[in-house]
């Protein structure tokens, strides 16, 4: 798997750095896996990363993607979307209970 960084672009209203980047290789990426290569090519830290998109071009070994990099975990906690962090397994997804089962109790 190889990473290429395309672009950076300084975000200092949410204190992160947004990462345009390019993965040539390997067919099936697994978020976790392009994390720590893309953290060990630019010197970041892996637990203040999170991956926004990541899309397949059809036909190519080529996927382009988005990530944002955070000053700390805690900055990363208070401004990334929930969905976003329990895709990443940062914090647990919460089930809600429906109507139905409670009134099966």
């Amino acid at each position: 798997m190889e990473v290429k960084i395309t672009q950076t672009n300084e975000n200092a209203l949410l204190h992160r750095k947004e990462v345009h980047f390019i993965v040539l290789g390997e067919a099936a990426l697994k978020r976790d896996e392009l994390k720590v290569e893309l953290c060990k090519s630019i010197n970041l830290n892996p637990e203040a990363t999170i991956i926004v998109s990541i899309k397949q071009h059809f036909g190519s070994r080529k996927c382009t993607g988005v990530a944002h990099v955070y000053e700390s975990k805690d900055m990363l906690l208070n401004n990334e979307n929930r969905y976003l962090l329990e895709r990443h397994k940062i914090v647990e997804k919460v089930v809600k209970e429906t109507k139905a089962a409670k009134g099966k109790k």
